[in-house]
């Protein structure tokens, strides 16, 4: 972003000539001085609008909005655009399967007038206005997704090699008694197939993990990238009450290995991360901040378009598809007083009920007493199934098997599918069975079934059905498959002892309702801490349920029980009626 300082403005005086230069002077000052008032302001994003939707596996369309660039500069929107994702600049210099869609200004000139001025030429026309408009271009989505310090955070090498770097993500200043976010980010520089694997210890001085521990340690092993992917981990400390303002995060010394692929690799020897403590809130701090950078760091930045959206696509040689369009954590919106009403009015629904609060990497949760953590039993069922296969089936055809009982009931189920492979392809003949989970193409034994499996289990039945694609050349007219099923029972035994006195009670135990009403009923809990309840109908055709429980009475008229009791602690239950009466409808029309 570029500005021209100081600003300069037309000096008008009686008698003086003005030329085409001196329009141009004035359009600029009004334009750099909007732009710029712009940029210090909002800064760059998307003020409203530009919403993105695939209507094709080729196109994306664009609907209409606002946007201010990195130079402070307008760009509308003023209908949707329709754009086939090959034909955005960039589209070809794409290296992986993710790319940002960004907008960026462009000026057209347009309106094609005579000019006196150049009669005696052969282009005897100047173009009498310019439109300010824009265009769309494409980059690798992992270019754009490297963090911007903007003078908050501060990227500390711990580790840089012409395959991978990592880094040490984190706030400049930490706030006393709050937690602070340290994020590891690793980065793949090069296309090499090889792998990482690294560990270090950060000694923590007036910080603390949750173990209250001053050192953090922190690793990650065989990361696998693509070129210019990343991943982050991130940690919580806790910074401590303390008269201290200024220290120091270190690596514990012979604390910090790596290792890419089978070589051991040098991280950075002495790293040592200044830190300031403020005793002030995060918020205050950050104006703070913000308001100390200077108008050259602000302005020093890339021009660079508005980014929009991140494109997932599936290529071939020659062709591409779009999978899936997320805006998430791409763009950057700028708020604005007319949305800040809505805003507001949105976020007045809402109240905290229970801090969540994370230290080293785990999640934790703030409130009076301590929270029981209960296990359910796994149960399993196995089996084994024959699938006949079609007669000269081809490559990328699919058969399916029968619905298969897997005996556990209705619920959630996880269901798994191997190939069976037998070492003369008969079953009864041999005992050296082997049986592959997952892609047989990754083994190199080539007597595999080039098969692909996929599960789809029906909860509400309590079963499932298998598909099988051929991935190659049909080697059987019969594929032997072998299945395992896992589900969370319901508790069965007490988890507890229930100490004296606890029950629970509807708020309402019995209600009178007219046919098809609903009712809510409220539970109340004697002598123990709220939690999950269940509702359920003791009869069939007495009405209907929801798991919440809103009871919505039948057409039928008579009296039906409601059976409520604790999830986790069945054995705590109790009893609501419903009376339902044709009458009670009466009743309320007379009133």
């Amino acid at each position: 972003m570029k500005f021209n300082f100081p600003f300069e403005r037309n000096r008008y005086y009686q008698g003086k000539m003005l030329t085409s230069a001196d329009f141009e002077a004035e359009q600029n000052y009004i334009n750099d001085k909007r732009h710029f008032m712009n940029y210090m302001m909002y800064g760059s994003g998307i003020v409203c609008g530009l919403g993105i939707n695939e209507i094709d596996d080729l196109s994306v369309i664009i609907e209409s909005g606002l946007v201010i660039d990195s130079e402070g500069r307008e760009i509308a929107v003023k209908s949707s655009v329709v754009k086939k994702l090959s034909s955005v600049e960039g589209f070809e210099e794409l290296e992986s399967d993710k790319a940002v869609l960004y907008i960026k200004y462009k000026e057209n000139e347009t309106m094609p007038v005579y000019s006196i001025e150049k009669s005696g030429n052969s282009d005897r026309y100047e173009n009498n206005r310019i439109s300010e408009g824009y265009e769309f271009y494409v980059k690798d989505s992992v270019k754009h997704s490297r963090m911007r310090m903007d003078g908050m955070l501060k990227r500390y090498i711990f580790l840089d090699n012409p395959d991978f770097s990592v880094t040490i993500l984190m706030p400049q200043i930490l706030c006393m008694g709050k937690l602070a976010r340290l994020c590891v980010n690793v980065y793949k520089k090069s296309d090499r197939n090889v792998n990482l694997s690294f560990e270090g210890i950060l000694q923590l001085p007036v910080m603390k993990t949750e173990n209250d521990s001053h050192e953090l340690q922190f690793s990650m092993n065989n990361v696998m990238l693509e070129k210019y992917h990343e991943i982050n981990a991130e940690y919580w400390i806790e910074v401590e009450q303390t008269d201290v303002l200024k220290t120091e995060i270190i690596v514990k010394p012979q604390s910090s290995h790596a290792k890419v692929g089978e070589y051991e690799v040098k991280t950075v020897e002495k790293l040592s991360i200044p830190v300031e403590i403020s005793p002030y809130s995060p918020e205050i701090v950050s104006r703070r901040v913000g308001a100390s950078r200077t108008l050259e760091e602000i302005t020093n930045t890339a021009n660079e378009g508005v980014p929009l959206c991140e494109v997932e696509l599936i290529k071939t040689e020659g062709a591409y598809i779009i999978e899936n369009i997320k805006t998430d954590g791409i763009r950057k919106y700028i708020p604005t007083i007319a949305a800040d009403k809505i805003r507001n009015e949105y976020e007045s629904c809402f109240k905290d009920n229970k801090v969540a609060r994370s230290i080293g990497g785990k999640k934790l949760y703030e409130k009076d007493g301590n929270k029981s953590v209960f296990y359910q039993p796994n149960r399993m069922s196995s089996g084994n199934i024959e699938i006949p296969l079609n007669p000269n089936m081809k490559k990328g055809d699919i058969c399916y098997s029968e619905e298969i009982m897997h005996g556990l009931g209705s619920g959630d189920v996880f269901v798994n599918v191997g190939i069976e492979h037998f070492e003369d392809g008969h079953a009864k003949l041999t005992n050296d069975k082997r049986t592959v989970y997952g892609d047989p193409s990754m083994f190199s034994d080539n007597s595999l079934v080039p098969m692909q499996t996929a599960v789809e289990v029906y909860d509400n039945r309590g079963s499932f059905r298998v598909a099988v694609k051929l991935l190659g050349e049909q080697k059987s007219i019969v594929v032997m498959l072998s299945w395992i099923a896992i589900k969370v029972m319901p508790i069965e035994e007490k988890l507890r002892e229930i100490k004296d006195n606890q029950s629970i009670a509807p708020e309402t135990p019995t209600v009178r309702m007219s046919t098809r009403e609903s009712f809510y009923f409220n539970v109340i809990f004697e002598n123990m801490k709220p939690m999950r309840v269940s509702y359920e109908l003791t009869e069939s055709g007495s009405g209907e349920i929801t798991p919440d429980g809103i009871y919505t009475a039948p057409n039928e008229e008579g009296v039906y029980e409601i059976h409520i009791y604790c999830t986790d602690l069945p054995e705590i239950s109790t009893y609501a009626y419903a009376i339902v009466s044709k009458s009670v409808e009466q009743d309320k029309e007379k009133g």
